[in-house]
C-alpha cells in the first residue's frame, strides 16, 4: 500500500531532539514540526520513487564515522565500531517501515532487541 502523510508525521513525530543529522544536516526537529505540507510531499516523493522504480539518493546517504568501544583499548581495528548517521529522509523512511511489519518482528525478537 502506498505510504500516507498520516503515516510520516508520526514517524516524523517520534525523531528524537538534540540528534546528530546526516550529510543533509537538516536536524530533527525541523523534520518533527514541518507541517502537513511537508509530511504529504514526503509521502508523494516516495510513493512515485516505488512507483517508478528509481531511487532517491539521499536516503542512501551517511556519514559514517569509528566510535571507541567503551572499556576496550585504544589503537585496534577490533576496539572501535561503526557509528552511522543517517539524513533525516532515511530515518523516517525507516520508521514507517518499522511502524508497519513491527508486530510481525515482535514474534521472533526478545524485548532486549
Amino acid at each position: 500500500t502506498s505510504l500516507s502523510p498520516i503515516e510520516v508525521e508520526l514517524a516524523c513525530k517520534k525523531l528524537k531532539n538534540g540528534r546528530a543529522s546526516g550529510p543533509d544536516e537538516i536536524p530533527n526537529e525541523l523534520l518533527r514540526y514541518a507541517g502537513q505540507a511537508y509530511y504529504s510531499a514526503y509521502a508523494v516523493m516516495i510513493n512515485k520513487s516505488f512507483e517508478t522504480n528509481t531511487y532517491i539518493d539521499s536516503i542512501g546517504q551517511a556519514t559514517i564515522t569509528p566510535l571507541q568501544k567503551p572499556g576496550k583499548p585504544k589503537g585496534p581495528l577490533k576496539s572501535l565500531r561503526p557509528l552511522t548517521l543517517s539524513n533525516g529522509v532515511r530515518k523516517v523512511l525507516s520508521l514507517v517501515t518499522l511502524f508497519r511489519i513491527g508486530h510481525k518482528i515482535d514474534r521472533y525478537t526478545g524485548p532486549w532487541q
